[in-house]
Formats: C-alpha cells, structure tokens, sequence
C-alpha cells in the first residue's frame, strides 16, 4: 500500500495519520536486543533511549542506510 503524502508549498512529507501502525506522540524502542537486527539498504532507523545488544547478537546497517540513536 502506498503511503499517502501531502504536499505544502512544495514540500512533500507523509500524512501521519495514513501510515498503519504509527501512534502519534509515542515510539517504542526495546530497551535490549535479544535477536538479531538488520536496517535494510536505503533505510534510515531511528531507536530512542539506552540500548544493550546481548552478547552473540548482531546489528546490521545496510548499504546507504543509517542508525540514530537518541539518548
């Protein structure tokens, strides 16, 4: 399904209330990795807070992609 976007003064950006599974005002980022991860190419991911990534798991970032974390 196509994401619906809305475009102001020339600037596009998502309607937020169109993507499925986004509650607005609030993301959810687990505190530990027991598994592993991987951020696809071209995909930007974003996780909030202190994060631990077990001993034994890995996190991939994929080609032109990045990981930001917010603490």
């Amino acid at each position: 399904m196509p994401l619906t976007q809305i475009k102001s003064d020339g600037v596009e950006s998502l309607a937020a209330s169109k993507v499925t599974g986004l509650e607005l005002g609030q993301v959810d980022t687990p505190q530990v990795f027991t598994t592993n991860k991987t951020v696809g190419a071209d995909v930007n991911s974003l996780m909030v807070g202190d994060i631990t990534v077990n001993s034994g798991v890995t996190v991939t970032i994929g080609q032109n992609s990045k990981l930001i974390i917010v603490t």
